[in-house]
C-alpha cells in the first residue's frame, strides 16, 4: 500500500523555481559540466542513506551524447527530491537511487529536460513520476486517482498512442489502396472478357 506523499503543488512549485545550476551541462566533456555523480551522492546522504557507491557512480558520469538528456533530467530530479519533505524523512534513498539510475530513460527520450521546469504539465508529470517511484501517493489522492492522472499526463503514453494511431491509419490506408487496386483489376478483367461471354 503506497504511503501519502506531499501535495503535488508543493513539488510543481519547487520545479518552477529550479536554479539555473540544475540546468547545467552534465556530460564529462562539456564545458561547465557539473559532477552529477557527486550531486546524486549528496542527495542520497541527505535522504539518510549511504554515499553513492563507486560502481554506481559510473552510471552518472557519461561522455555519451546519447545519454545527455536523461542525465540532465536526473539533475533536475535531484533538485526536486532534495525538497525537505523527502530529506527529513530519511527513508527514500534506495528508491531514489533506483529511480535516478534508470527510471527516467523513457521520458527523457520523448521530452526535452528543460520542459520539466518550464511547462506546467511536464512539471506535474515529473512530480508524479517521482512520487510513484518512491511508492507515495500525492496528498489528497487515492491510488486510482493518482494512476489515472499520471496516465493522462504521461509523455511516453502519449507518444505510444500517437504511434499506434499512425500505425492503424497506415493499415487502413493500405487496405483502402488494396481494395481500389482489386476493383480496378476486376474492372479491367471484365472489360477484357470476350463479348460473347457478356451476352
Amino acid at each position: 500500500m503506497p504511503g501519502t506523499g506531499p501535495p503535488i503543488e508543493l513539488l510543481t512549485h519547487r520545479l518552477s523555481e529550479t536554479p539555473s545550476e540544475f540546468l547545467s551541462p552534465v556530460l564529462a566533456r562539456e564545458s561547465g559540466a557539473v559532477n552529477l555523480a557527486a550531486i546524486v551522492s549528496d542527495l542520497l546522504c541527505d535522504m539518510g542513506g549511504s554515499p553513492l557507491p563507486a560502481s554506481d557512480a559510473k552510471r552518472f558520469d557519461s561522455r555519451d551524447k546519447g545519454a545527455a538528456d536523461e542525465l540532465r533530467l536526473v539533475l533536475i530530479t535531484c533538485w526536486l527530491l532534495h525538497d525537505p519533505w523527502f530529506t527529513e524523512r530519511g527513508s527514500f534513498s534506495q528508491k531514489a537511487l533506483r529511480f535516478l539510475g534508470g527510471g527516467l530513460a523513457g521520458v527523457a527520450k520523448v521530452v526535452r529536460p528543460e520542459k520539466f521546469v518550464s511547462d506546467p504539465d511536464r512539471r506535474e508529470e515529473l512530480a508524479r513520476l517521482c512520487l510513484a517511484a518512491l511508492d507515495l501517493l500525492p496528498a489528497g489522492e487515492n491510488d486510482l486517482q493518482a494512476r489515472d492522472r499520471l496516465t493522462t499526463l504521461s509523455s511516453v503514453e502519449r507518444v505510444r498512442v500517437l504511434a499506434e494511431t499512425r500505425r492503424v491509419q497506415q493499415q487502413q490506408e493500405a487496405e483502402r489502396k488494396r481494395r481500389i487496386q482489386q476493383e480496378m483489376e476486376q474492372r479491367r478483367a471484365a472489360e477484357a472478357a470476350p463479348a460473347w461471354g457478356r451476352e
